[in-house]
């Protein structure tokens, strides 16, 4: 159940439509969750002052049960950041992925 918290400096009416749908596409294809079970916030306009500057950034909390480790986090990196770099037009160095494990009873639906 991978819950996607997108905060970015990026206003609202600059994100594409469809962000939220393709980011839960890339979160499920990364992870290997089935999308249904993909849930993403997307918080455009946020006030972020990243690497000495306010230059557009994004920082992403990713939740999920059983998939973050030392060994995995880093090949989810490179294909969240591409994804989101492409879709908001940030530079490099612009966004910042928040990897938080969670358990089964953390959840209610």
């Amino acid at each position: 159940m991978p819950i996607c918290v997108v905060h970015t400096s990026v206003k609202d009416e600059d994100i594409p439509e469809g962000f939220e749908k393709g980011m839960a596409e890339k979160v499920a294809e990364v992870l290997l969750k089935p999308l249904t079970n993909v849930t993403v916030i997307v918080h455009g306009g946020c006030r972020l002052y990243r690497k000495e500057t306010t230059l557009p950034s994004c920082v992403v909390q990713l939740y999920s049960i059983g998939v973050f480790d030392a060994a995995r986090n880093p090949t989810y990196t490179p294909p969240l950041i591409e994804f989101i770099r492409s879709q908001l037009k940030l530079a490099e160095n612009r966004v910042v992925i928040h990897y938080r494990e969670a358990e089964k009873y953390q959840f209610g639906q």
